[in-house]
Parts: structure tokens; sequence; C-alpha cells
């Protein structure tokens, strides 16, 4: 025989044999498989024309084998837990006398204290959908058809790009509040005032600072003769402090975004090193927090509102940034794993009921 099969699963068997569990016995006949068989596979190309028939049969033979070995082993597994759990003799429906209270998530203890920040100042909260028309989510925020944001590589899109994506900023909110309450500012002018929260999703790899899911806070503030930029570091000045308390100071850096015109990017000083610089902060004693500005003409006017008559300013943040500055988290990931004995650290933080 070109391959001795016989020999070869003998030594498999040898080592499921030592496996007492499904999950070892995967990770152990994964690594044999890639040290014994993967080479077999590659080696087909050495193989005289006249002999490959044979050896690819051979091959098939071997590989059908230690499957259904494996599988085998997998059933007398499964069968000797069950045996197991028959032979305990306690009523598992019964309450447990060793039961833990959980805690908040650290972004629903933020979700919490901004939204509460944002009631007192009379905004009304949206959730608005998490899949979105192009419309609302580049064209009406003056968003440019060669931005990269629109690519492929950033955006998940669910038909095509010129249809229907998956949310990736809330200030899709401010288009869709906008467009709105054009109509009620014609008839009657008033003050719009929404934040807008939710989950939003980017292209992203996911390692310990990004997420390819996330959830941002946006609020939009319009009204008829506009707003100033006194006005926007008074309300961003105001929940930084509410969340981080009133010794945090922040600054505001000219930046450049579609929708506001003119832009800042929002940092808070580094509460781990008090502004020193440490490896937190990348030793600029600053962590940059989110984007802001005063309303772009555009946008008013592709709301339906008009661009001489109507202003406003605008914030968007990510709630897990925020969490993981507030609380010394390290990882995003730690925020979607669900872990006990991770969310048990917050459980005297509150928060609203």
């Amino acid at each position: 025989m070109l391959i001795d099969i016989e020999k070869i699963l003998q030594e498999f068997s040898k080592v499921i044999e030592g496996s007492n569990n499904s999950t070892q016995m995967l990770e152990n006949k994964n690594k044999w498989f890639k040290i014994n068989v993967t080479p077999l596979n590659s080696n087909i190309r050495n193989i005289p024309n006249d002999q490959k028939a044979e050896y690819g049969k051979q091959l098939k033979t071997l590989n059908d084998s230690v499957n259904k070995m494996y599988e085998a082993k997998v059933k007398e597994i499964e069968e000797i837990i069950e045996q197991k759990v028959h032979q305990v003799n306690y009523d598992i429906t019964l309450h447990s006398t060793q039961i833990q209270n959980g805690s908040l998530s650290p972004i629903t203890l933020i979700y919490y204290k901004l939204v509460e920040y944002f009631e007192k100042m009379n905004f009304d909260i949206w959730f608005s959908d998490e899949v979105t028309q192009i419309k609302y989510g580049f064209d009406n925020l003056n968003v440019p058809l060669t931005h990269p944001t629109r690519q492929t590589s950033e955006t998940f899109y669910i038909k095509d790009k010129n249809g229907i994506m998956m949310r990736q900023q809330n200030t899709e909110g401010t288009a869709r509040a906008l467009e709105n309450a054009s109509l009620k500012f014609k008839k009657n002018p008033a003050e719009l005032r929404v934040v807008t929260c939710g989950k939003t999703y980017r292209n992203d790899d996911d390692d310990a600072t990004h997420s390819h899911q996330f959830h941002q806070l946006d609020f939009v503030w319009a009204k008829k003769g506009g707003l100033s930029v006194k006005n926007l570091k008074w309300i961003i000045n105001g929940f930084i402090h509410t969340v981080f308390g009133d010794e945090i100071n922040s600054r505001f850096r000219l930046s450049n975004f579609g929708f506001t015109e003119p832009s800042f990017e929002v940092d808070v000083q580094c509460p781990f090193c008090n502004g020193h610089g440490c490896a937190r902060c990348k030793k600029s004693g600053w962590i940059e927090m989110g984007g802001a500005g005063i309303l772009h003409k555009n946008v008013i006017k592709l709301s339906g509102l008009n661009e001489n008559e109507f202003g406003g300013i605008a914030f968007g943040l990510g709630v897990e940034r925020i969490s993981m500055i507030k609380y010394g988290i390290e990882d995003i990931r730690e925020l979607y794993q669900g872990d006990s004995r991770f969310m048990r650290q917050f459980a005297n933080e509150g928060g609203k009921k």
C-alpha cells in the first residue's frame, strides 16, 4: 500500500483515548491531523501519475476512518456524561442557595448618566433603526460621494452601495430628526432637541480598542437664529462633568467633519494621570472623546429647512469609549463577553431604575 492506514489509525486511537471531554479531543485531533495527515495530502503532487488514483482512494479511506473513530469517541463521552447526570440524586428545579446578584453593564451605566442629563435639558430621546438608507447615513449628512467611509471596507451594506446600509453612526438620527421637524418648523418655528442612542456598525477588525459593533450617543440642538460655539461648549462640558466630575477639564481642537462647520474634536483630561501624560493617553495628557460642531448649512438645507434662518449644534460620542475612560477598562471586548466576574465589580455603581 502507498499509505500504511492501519498504523496511522493505531496512532490516532492512542491520541483520542487520552481525551475525557469532546473539546479536548477536538483539539488533540486537529493537532494530530495537521502533523500526520496534512503532509500526506500535500504529498500527492509527488506521486507518479499512474498511482495518483490509488493514492487518492487511500487518502479518502484514511480521512473517513479518522472521522468515524472521532465521532464514535464523541458519542461515547456524551453517553458517559449523560449517565453521570442521571446518577445525581437532586432536583434541578429547586432554587439555588448560592445565587449572586448581577449588575448593570458599564455601557448601560453610562447611557443612564447621559440620558438623565439630556432629559433634564428637555431633549427627546430617540432610538432609531439600525438598518437605514444611504440618504440618512451619508447623503443628508453632506458626506461626499468620494469619501472613504462610503466604501465597503468601512461600511456594511445590505443590498448595494446605492441601497440599504447598517447605521455607521448615530448622526443618522440627526438627519432624520431634522427632516422630521422641517414641516413643523415651517408652520411653528421652535427648537429641536433630540438625542439618538443605539448600536452602530463599521467594518472594523475587533481588537482591544475597536469593534465592528458599538454604541453611540448623538445629540442635535437646532433653532431659528442658530446656536453658537459657546452653546456647544456649555452643553458638552455639562455632561463631561456629569460623568467624570467637576475637576475634569476639556479641550476643543479644530477638525473636519462633513456635517459640521466649524468642526471640533473634543478631548477630556486624562483621569489616570491628571493630564501629566501616561501610557493610557499616549503621554499627551488628553483622551479623545468625540466629534462636535455647528451644523453645516448643507445639512440644514437637505433636511428641508431654510439654512439662512435655522442653525444648530451637534455632538457624537462612543459610549464604550466613555465607559473605558470612566472605569479604567483596557480591552473593549470585555464589555461584550458577559463575564459575571467582570460585571460584578460594577454592582455598586447604581444607575437609573
